[in-house]
């Protein structure tokens, strides 16, 4: 961080270091959560971060950014559902079109975390929220993980 405050100095840049989060990326099993010292500041570090809304953990499991994307798209189904009346409501069309803005939420960054969903334990969690979705919107779903 020094090296990177450093350079951005020499650069006519600066570093908001009272924004700023380290996550310190390992698979051994450390503490990763230290204080360090950048520009006079303390800085800690965290488990986990958000970067460009996909949240990055220290042993890059995604545990936090799927479970965090299933509860974000579960509360979207919600919502949805609300505006949607069982009886008389909106044709299957539009229910598949918002419907689909579930998935949109639920595959966000996708290409990132795709391999931690070897895991059965996150299939699952998304595979819930996918089936409210589908009963709700009476969409067809597709399980190619």
């Amino acid at each position: 961080m020094r090296v990177v405050n450093n350079w951005m100095e020499d650069h006519g840049l600066s570093l908001a270091l009272a924004k700023t989060e380290i996550v310190i990326l390992t698979k051994k099993r450390i503490d990763t959560v230290v204080p360090l010292r950048v520009g006079g500041v303390t800085v800690q570090s965290t488990r986990a971060a958000k970067y460009l809304g996909v949240m990055v953990d220290n042993k890059l499991t995604w545990r936090d950014q799927i479970f965090r994307t299933a509860d974000k798209a579960a509360k979207v189904v919600q919502s949805l559902s609300r505006l949607m009346a069982n009886v008389g409501g909106p044709r299957s069309s539009r229910r598949r079109l918002l419907m689909s803005a579930v998935q949109s939420v639920l595959l966000y960054g996708a290409e990132v975390w795709a391999d931690a969903l070897n895991k059965e334990v996150y299939r699952m969690r998304l595979a819930r929220v996918q089936r409210q979705a589908a009963l709700r919107g009476r969409i067809s779903i597709s399980y190619s993980f």
